[in-house]
């Protein structure tokens, strides 16, 4: 089975709250994390992954999938595991992409071209998408 997205998306943001509904240019955060994801043409589907009603509710007035965790979980790590578990479609996949549902800007670009290192290194059990950081101010920001 082609690789599947998974965002993992929690609504209790402790230094900002709500930060995926809010609006950037008429847009949610986790809408244009959702259309970038979407756009990647290697997914054979893409959920957003949730234990809230209101993100769940945002998700699919644009059409979009959900699965449902727990609120125990404390990371969106925690809340791919869990979904692992309680979906057995979800390990019928060859790959699990994790885009996290704050991270807007994450291109198809740098998704398609980490699925296609992970599926020419076959003893790869995971990759992340990287940058190098070429400004030691960002280095050391706990922001980045």
């Amino acid at each position: 089975m082609a690789p599947i997205c998974l965002i993992p998306a929690r609504l209790k943001s402790t230094r900002f709250p709500e930060k995926l509904l809010a609006k950037v240019q008429g847009k949610t955060i986790l809408q244009r994390t959702w259309e970038n994801a979407q756009t990647t043409s290697l997914f054979s589907a893409v959920y957003v992954v949730t234990d809230h009603e209101k993100i769940a509710k945002h998700i699919e007035e644009l059409g979009g999938n959900v699965l449902w965790t727990s609120a125990e979980c404390q990371t969106g790590t925690e809340r791919i595991i869990e979904a692992l578990g309680k979906y057995p479609k979800l390990q019928k996949a060859d790959i699990i992409v994790n885009v996290q549902g704050d991270h807007p800007c994450t291109s198809p670009e740098a998704i398609e071209s980490t699925i296609k290192l992970l599926r020419e290194d076959r003893k790869a059990a995971m990759a992340t998408a990287a940058i190098r950081f070429t400004d030691e101010k960002m280095f050391f920001s706990p922001h980045v």
